[in-house]
């Protein structure tokens, strides 16, 4: 979960509110091709907002499209849904993983636990013998992968809550 301010909108409307303030209506008209009307209602609130006067915005209209490519694309359209999520990912600087199923590979949490260690040592390690970075990140990932392993073995003990 992404820890935000209460000003930061948490759908795709009240980022048109947001646009709007930031961007300006006219610049935002430019953007989409539309009128400063259109742009307004793809900016409110439709549970406060009678229909009509809404209209559904440019943004969850991907979010359905690429829902649907997922649905369809099997592997092919979930690859191509990614790249998408990385384009607006690298915007501002954060990239995306897979959220893989985890299996722990030890018999109980505290096993998991010191299973962490040695793949973050190796990755201090590493870091102080200046490895190539790549090698690096590919280790990083590594100890995010025992981590969760770690994290999935807990909420396994405590009955999945």
């Amino acid at each position: 979960m992404i820890k935000v301010d209460e000003d930061v909108p948490l759908n795709t409307w009240g980022f048109f509110q947001l646009s709007i303030e930031l961007l300006d209506i006219s610049g935002l008209a430019r953007i989409h091709r539309k009128s400063h009307d259109a742009i307004y209602k793809y900016a409110r609130n439709p549970d406060r907002f009678p229909e009509g006067e809404v209209r559904q915005d440019p943004l969850r209209r991907m979010l359905i499209q690429c829902a649907d490519v997922v649905k369809l694309g099997g592997a092919r359209g979930q690859a191509a849904v990614r790249v998408v999520a990385a384009m607006f990912a690298a915007l501002v600087e954060c990239e995306v993983m897979p959220r893989e199923a985890v299996r722990p590979d030890c018999a109980d949490v505290p096993g998991e636990c010191l299973d962490d260690y040695p793949p973050v040592v190796r990755l201090h390690e590493m870091i102080r013998e200046g490895a190539p970075l790549e090698a690096v990140q590919d280790q990083f990932r590594v100890v995010v992968r025992e981590l969760r392993e770690t994290v999935a073995a807990y909420t396994a003990e405590r009955g999945g809550q």
